[in-house]
């Protein structure tokens, strides 16, 4: 097994949900870890738009097997009342798979994990999928109260992948003192 990650994406953009309530502000800030973040202001209750950040640069070998995608959401909900985040995969300009859901997000900011094989994600994990510029994860925020505002630091992404190696063998170590 061989771990790529965690990635930072190379580029966010903005897409309508339908029935949504609020837009995500400054999606570029999603792209770095600290500093400034991408924020969705709610002033009724509601869904944001989607969120999309794409460009995770992975480089799975051609022939081997994608066992598992992390996706790590660095968010906030701001006020602490109620919202979850919601989060799909994107593939070739779409939102692929299974929705997941974050669960309540923390008034301070704390990471949301998503993490699974093909089973859990819905579809079929590939090297080609996962190095294609165009994989990557789509956000929105979900809440039941207006005048929030939930913020996305980042959003990384981590693959898993079975390379057909097993590493056997011992080792000894050897500790001097002095």
């Amino acid at each position: 097994m061989a771990v790529l990650g965690q990635n930072f994406p190379a580029a966010a953009a903005v897409e309508w949900y339908g029935g949504s309530v609020t837009t995500w502000t400054s999606p570029g800030d999603a792209l770095t870890y600290g500093g400034y973040a991408a924020n969705a202001g709610f002033t009724a209750p509601g869904s944001s738009d989607w969120l999309i950040l794409t460009g995770y640069g992975f480089a799975v070998p051609p022939d081997c097997e994608v066992t598992d995608v992390a996706v790590h959401a660095r968010a906030s909900n701001g006020t602490g009342d109620p919202a979850v985040l919601r989060v799909k995969l994107q593939s070739t300009g779409i939102g692929v798979g299974t929705e997941k859901d974050s669960g309540q997000l923390p008034y301070v900011w704390a990471d949301a994990v998503f993490a699974g094989g093909p089973s859990y994600w819905g579809i079929p994990l590939t090297a080609a999928v996962v190095n294609d510029p165009s994989f990557g994860v789509r956000v929105r925020a979900v809440t039941e109260a207006d005048g929030m505002d939930v913020k996305i630091d980042t959003v990384t992404v981590a693959v898993t992948y079975d390379d057909g190696y097993v590493v056997t063998g011992s080792f000894s170590l050897h500790v001097r003192r002095g």
